[in-house]
C-alpha cells in the first residue's frame, strides 16, 4: 500500500513499522496518508474513501481550552450547544484528492464548522426570513448592521469556529444516474434514459455530532431601532441563530435533510425559559441563588426589580384609594353628627367621633381625618 506523502516520509514510516492508523491527527491522516490504488484499466491512481474510523478524544481537551480562553477574553459572550438531527455534510466542495471533502481543522485535525459558514448561513436566514427586498433592505435595519455590518460599517458580533465534541464519521453516497444528461457536450444524445450507467460518489458526513457554537462582542449594546428594537445584541443572535440551525440548517444538501440541528438547552436556560414571564418574585430569587454564574442573572435581577417596583406601586395605589374613601367617610360622619336634630347629643357624638377617628387616623394616615379630629377636640373645649 502506498500513501500520498513524500517518499522520505513514507520510508521513515516503513523503517519504523508505522502505519496510517498511528497518526493521531485525523486531518493529516485523511489528507496526507491517503490510500491510493492503481486502476489498471484506466491506467491511473484512484483515491477511495474508506477506513475513516477515528477517535477525537485526544483533541477534545485542546478544543475546550481554546473555548475557555475565548470566554476569558470576551466578557460579553454566549454559547449554543447543538446536535445534528441526522447527518451533517460540511466542506464537501473543498479541494481534496478525493472527489469530495470535509472540513477538518488544520491544527486540531477534527471536524468543525468554520466561523464564516456559521455567519454566512445565519446571515442568509435573517435576510430570507425578515427582509423581503433582500440585502439592500437589510442594510437599512440597525440590528442587522450591528450584527453583520454593511458595506461601510463593521459588525460588532464575532463568530468563532465550532468544534465537535462527539461525532461519528459516516461515508454516504450520492448517485448520479444520468451522467450524460448533465454533460451534454460529451454526449450526442443527452436525454436521461435508464440505459445510462450510474456514477456513485462517496462523501463524508458527521452523524450524532454535537457542537458548541460561541459568539461574542466587545460591547453588548441595546438595539434602539428596527426589527430587533429594545433587545440586546447577543440575546438576538442567540435566539435567532438557534432558530436558524433548527429550521434553515447549515452545510451542503440541506434540501434533502442534511445539516439540521436540535438546540440543547442548559439547565439554567431551561429554568429561565420556564420562569422568565413569571409574576412571582420568589421564582427570580430562587434562580439568582441557584444559577449565580448564568448569563441570565442580570436579566433576572432586572425582572425582580421591576416586580418589586410594581408591587410597591400597587400598594401605594391601594393605599391612596383607601385614604380617598376614608376622607369621604370621615366627612360624611362629621356632617352627620352636626345635623341639627342631633344638637342635644353633640357633646357625646364628638367624644365618640374623636375616639373612632383618632384610631383610624393612626392606622391609615389620612390628613383629612387628622383635621376633623382636631376640629372635634376644639369644639369640645
Amino acid at each position: 500500500m502506498e500513501y500520498f506523502i513524500p517518499s522520505d516520509s513514507s520510508e521513515l514510516f516503513r523503517n519504523n513499522g508505522l502505519q496510517a492508523r498511528d497518526v493521531d491527527n485525523f486531518s493529516l491522516r485523511f489528507n496526507r496518508f491517503t490510500k491510493k490504488d492503481f486502476n489498471e484499466e484506466k491506467r491511473k491512481y484512484e483515491f477511495n474513501l474508506r477506513d475513516v474510523h477515528f477517535s477525537f478524544d485526544k483533541q477534545i481537551d485542546k478544543v475546550e481550552k481554546q473555548q475557555n480562553f475565548i470566554k476569558q477574553c470576551y466578557q460579553n459572550h454566549n454559547s449554543i450547544t447543538v446536535e445534528n438531527n441526522w447527518r451533517l455534510a460540511i466542506g464537501i466542495g473543498s479541494a481534496s484528492v478525493y472527489e469530495t471533502s470535509i472540513s477538518l481543522h488544520h491544527i486540531y485535525g477534527i471536524p468543525f464548522i468554520p466561523a464564516q459558514s456559521i455567519k454566512g448561513s445565519f446571515r442568509s436566514y435573517i435576510i430570507e426570513n425578515y427582509f423581503e427586498s433582500g440585502e439592500e433592505n437589510a442594510f437599512e435595519d440597525e440590528g442587522f448592521v450591528t450584527i453583520f455590518g454593511s458595506n461601510d460599517k463593521q459588525g460588532k458580533v464575532i463568530f468563532f469556529d465550532a468544534f465537535t465534541k462527539e461525532s461519528e464519521i459516516k461515508i454516504d453516497i450520492m448517485n448520479n444516474h444520468y451522467q450524460p444528461y448533465y454533460n451534454p457536450q460529451r454526449n450526442k444524445n443527452p436525454n436521461p434514459v435508464d440505459t445510462h450507467d450510474p456514477n456513485p460518489v462517496n462523501f463524508m458526513t458527521l452523524k450524532n455530532a454535537k457542537f458548541e457554537i460561541t459568539i461574542a462582542t466587545k460591547e453588548n449594546i441595546k438595539i434602539n431601532e428596527g426589527l430587533f428594537k429594545y433587545k440586546d445584541t447577543l440575546a438576538v443572535v442567540k435566539e435567532e441563530l438557534s432558530n436558524s440551525l433548527e429550521s434553515f440548517g447549515i452545510g451542503a444538501k440541506t434540501a434533502v435533510g442534511y445539516g439540521y440541528f436540535e438546540v440543547k438547552k442548559s439547565e439554567d436556560e431551561k429554568e429561565w425559559n420556564r420562569i422568565k414571564n413569571s409574576k412571582n418574585i420568589k421564582d427570580f430569587d430562587k434562580f439568582i441563588k441557584g444559577f449565580s454564574e448564568s448569563n441570565y442573572i442580570a436579566e433576572a435581577e432586572k425582572k425582580k426589580k421591576l416586580l418589586l417596583q410594581k408591587i410597591e406601586n400597587n400598594k401605594n395605589l391601594e393605599t391612596n384609594e383607601k385614604i380617598k374613601q376614608l376622607d369621604i367617610d370621615v366627612k360624611k360622619a362629621w356632617d352627620n353628627i352636626h345635623n341639627p336634630q342631633y344638637k342635644d347629643k353633640l357633646q357625646n357624638a364628638l367624644q365618640q367621633f374623636i375616639k373612632k377617628w383618632s384610631k383610624n387616623q393612626k392606622n391609615k394616615g389620612s390628613e383629612s381625618v387628622l383635621d376633623y379630629v382636631e376640629r372635634a377636640k376644639n369644639e369640645l373645649k
